[in-house]
């Protein structure tokens, strides 16, 4: 039976949009805490995970290089005892690492530590092919044995387990950013659509009364006095009319 719904196909479509804007909502919450991780680096041996990182000294060049254009550094985390030192993997000229240098030249990084946000990975095995979507360093320990020397204090407390990937933490936060605004733009533009489909039902019924004014109050009776109906297709052909309603309602 035809009826007057003015509101056909808007509260769907209204709440089909608060879902995705839920999404959108959802996506920036975990982008936030992309951004403002909790743990500190090296506290466990999870890869993946996003860490901050308390950096006291850092080498003052570049170390090695990763396929794919991104480069190491070695950086001092830890002043327990002789010290802790990791891997730092970043794209070249990276804006952090350079602040870094910048206090290390000038002997303040000791007595004011800074913190570096990003993913801690595990490195793969030397016979293992690299099918990250990232640049994973491979065999970090037999890099590390190659560049430092057996008995220093670097190497005697170097962390070969995990290192601090920028690079990777970057891409998953775009990631995050990108999904939110696609999200969001979907939710809005499914919004829309629903106020506009609610005005084309309203103007439709507004131009169906003033055309045939028999027809307010009584359009439920509309399909017995239509020259055409067919339910299945949602369609009444009446006089000069003719009305879908399958979403919305138009004449």
């Amino acid at each position: 039976m035809f009826k007057e719904k003015r509101n056909k196909g808007f509260i769907s479509g209204l709440i089909l949009s608060l879902v995705f804007f839920a999404f959108s909502a959802g996506t920036v919450f975990m982008w936030n805490h992309h951004q403002h991780p909790m743990d500190p680096f090296s506290d466990d041996t999870r890869s993946g995970k996003e860490v901050t990182m308390t950096v006291y000294d850092i080498y003052p060049e570049v170390v090695g290089e990763v396929e794919g254009g991104s480069v190491l550094y070695l950086v001092q985390y830890s002043n327990d005892g002789d010290g802790k030192f990791a891997v730092v993997e970043a794209k070249e000229n990276d804006k952090e690492i350079q602040k870094l240098m910048e206090q290390a030249a000038t002997e303040t990084l000791i007595s004011n530590p800074a913190t570096l946000v990003g993913t801690q990975l595990q490195p793969l095995s030397k016979n293992v092919n690299n099918k990250s979507r990232n640049n994973r360093i491979v065999d970090l320990s037999g890099f590390l044995d190659s560049i430092l020397e057996p008995d220093s204090t670097v190497a005697l407390n170097m962390n070969s387990s995990v290192y601090l990937s920028l690079t990777e933490h970057s891409k998953d936060g775009w990631w995050h950013l990108i999904s939110a605004a696609i999200f969001g733009g979907i939710g809005l533009f499914t919004l829309v659509s629903a106020f506009l489909l609610r005005k084309k039902s309203i103007a439709a019924f507004e131009e169906l009364y003033q055309a045939y004014p028999e027809l307010q109050g009584n359009v439920e009776n509309l399909t017995g006095l239509a020259e055409f109906y067919d339910e299945s297709l949602k369609v009444i052909l009446y006089k000069n009319h003719l009305i879908t309603y399958f979403k919305g309602t138009q004449a």
